[in-house]
């Protein structure tokens, strides 16, 4: 599930939150 592997190094969270972030940005990018 981990698309944006560089977002969890970021996040340096985890995977849930950083799958979260992604997909919502992925959904606005996409919906722009």
């Amino acid at each position: 599930m981990a698309d944006f592997p560089l977002e969890t190094t970021l996040n340096g969270e985890g995977e849930e939150p950083a799958y979260f972030t992604t997909s919502v940005s992925c959904s606005l990018v996409n919906f722009s």
